[in-house]
């Protein structure tokens, strides 16, 4: 419905991946729920993956085996915390990860994990796909 809803740039409403990962390479799903805090930079084995906001989520195809997956909290001008995670991706698998915050008090509650698809379907059906910065493995 035109007029709803902020204009998005970079996204668009539920894209879905052209395949399913082939035997040597694992297909990642990375979305983003709840947001006190601002947009917060994501990084996989140290290069820069996308922005992720409120609302994203994104995916790419990646090497089989434990990668380093890195978000960048903005908590004010000067500083910032780090939340890693190291998932093992399986070929011919798919893995989810999730990223939430809220607010307790006047202390910032975030996590970055690996859940299942049953939670992340329906998670992640609410969100907009972000495109990733260019270079990453999205589609074949």
């Amino acid at each position: 419905m035109a007029g709803s809803g902020p204009a998005r740039a970079a996204h668009q409403y539920h894209v879905s991946p052209p395949r399913y990962p082939g035997p040597d390479e694992g297909l990642v799903y990375i979305f983003r729920t709840a947001a006190p805090l601002g947009p917060c930079p994501l990084s996989i084995d140290g290069k820069r993956f996308l922005m992720l906001e409120y609302g994203d989520y994104s995916w790419l195809y990646i090497k089989a085996g434990v990668h380093d997956f890195s978000l960048a909290l903005p908590l004010g001008a000067w500083r910032k915390q780090i939340l890693n995670i190291q998932p093992e991706i399986r070929g011919g698998q798919i893995t989810y990860l999730q990223f939430r915050s809220t607010l307790v008090g006047a202390q910032i509650d975030a996590t970055f994990e690996e859940i299942g698809k049953r939670q992340a379907i329906p998670a992640m059906s609410r969100n907009w796909y972000r495109k990733p910065d260019p270079g990453w493995d999205t589609a074949r």
